[in-house]
């Protein structure tokens, strides 16, 4: 947005709030600022390190939104994927997803956080490496589990991520096994394919794709 300078200064001041509440809705009308809001990035990733769930929150996402980030504030906001607080660590997927193509160490972040045990959080990260194309040995088995999610948009990044995969490791073959006998049959063939291309077909894999052709 074009925020005047001066309200992007009062907004800053408010960072420094005694009050939970004032901290953290200046930093969401900081965010909604854009890149008008550009100067107030440092007194933002200050807050990144708030006591209060809410300010790490709203400085997060206003940070995604305000863009132009120096790598050690992309590094912070990259530590919050492990904050104990799931808003937090949402508003830290979004902000990743908001500054754009994820660098290495937020690559590596997100596969971590597909073991997150709130599965949106886990679904997120899928979301993002499917969409940049971290599709590792390791990575893969943890995708091809979101097959059975009951949320249609996460199966369909996890079939867009298993499609472009050109090899499958062998660890993802049990969630590709369990997805042949999904009722979406776009899931099934997903499974199918991907079960074709794993690098150990077993011959319980070769009899289940064989069961798979008749369905």
């Amino acid at each position: 947005g074009n925020t005047p300078p001066v309200a992007v200064s009062t907004l800053t001041s408010l960072l420094s709030s005694n009050d939970d509440q004032l901290r953290t809705a200046a930093a969401v009308a900081l965010g909604y600022a854009g890149k008008s809001a550009s100067s107030a990035i440092p007194h933002l990733a200050a807050l990144l390190r708030d006591p209060a769930p809410g300010p790490r929150n709203g400085a997060a996402r206003a940070l995604g939104r305000i863009g132009g980030l120096p790598s050690d504030v992309r590094t912070e906001i990259t530590g919050l994927l492990h904050d104990p607080n799931r808003d937090v660590r949402l508003s830290a997927l979004a902000a990743i997803e908001l500054v754009g193509r994820p660098t290495s160490e937020e690559l590596r972040a997100l596969e971590v956080a597909l073991r997150d045990a709130d599965p949106l959080i886990a679904t997120s990260a899928a979301r993002l490496l499917s969409r940049y194309g971290s599709k590792n040995a390791a990575t893969l088995p943890l995708i091809a589990r979101l097959l059975a999610s009951p949320d249609a948009s996460v199966r369909y990044d996890a079939q867009d991520a298993l499609d472009q995969s050109k090899e499958i490791p062998a660890a993802a073959v049990p969630a590709l096994l369990s997805a042949l006998r999904a009722n979406d049959p776009l899931v099934r063939a997903t499974a199918a394919s991907a079960l074709g291309r794993a690098r150990v077909p077993s011959a319980i894999v070769l009899r289940e794709l064989g069961k798979a052709l008749h369905d």
